[in-house]
């Protein structure tokens, strides 16, 4: 991207344990998530703090956009850093700085608007860990960490039937990437 005059900032991604209601308010992701933990992956919701707001994506119902802008199918939204109402936060992971001013953020978003419509998210394929991954890309940083784009690749990868469940199985134990180092390539 190129800054119109914007400063160096951190960019923080913020990891959450999936949900605090139904199962989930008994600590089923979070035990899920320990599990997993040999394996390099989790089932994790995340979001990009900077300029003192957490960016994210879900489905979530027809409303104003972001910052107020008129948006009634935008699945992106914002809330207080660490404190993404539904889930349980787990930690924060530097993903480097970005020179960039709260201008260029909204540019930038205004800009992923249009892919990221609410009725699109799909768990597996279009979540919120994709949509943190673009929007670091826009902001000309690194790509995420596999433990928490691991899980969800491997899934899609089995759903869509690029690998089996037993080549998947074979390698959950033989690295630290577990199965999302065969099944999910690069992504």
């Amino acid at each position: 991207i190129v800054s119109s005059g914007g400063q160096r900032v951190t960019v923080l991604l913020n990891i959450y344990d999936i949900g605090t209601y139904g199962v989930f308010k008994y600590g089923v992701c979070k035990l899920v998530n320990t599990a997993l933990q040999p394996t390099g992956m989790g089932a994790f919701h995340c979001g990009v703090e900077l300029f003192g707001h957490e960016w994210s994506y879900s489905y979530i119902e027809p409303r104003a956009g972001y910052l107020g802008a008129p948006s009634r199918d935008s699945g992106i939204f914002a809330c207080k850093p660490r404190h993404c109402p539904g889930h349980s936060f787990v930690d924060s992971i530097p993903m480097g700085s970005a020179d960039v001013d709260s201008g260029d953020l909204q540019s930038i978003l205004m800009g992923l608007e249009m892919g990221w419509p609410a009725v699109r998210y799909d768990m597996l394929t279009k979540n919120c860990c994709h949509f943190c991954q673009d929007l670091c890309a826009q902001l000309g940083l690194g790509a995420l960490p596999t433990r928490v784009t691991g899980l969800a690749s491997a899934c899609a990868s089995l759903a869509a039937g690029e690998v089996s469940l037993m080549d998947c199985r074979s390698t959950i134990g033989s690295t630290n990437g577990g199965c999302s180092s065969i099944c999910c390539g690069s992504q």
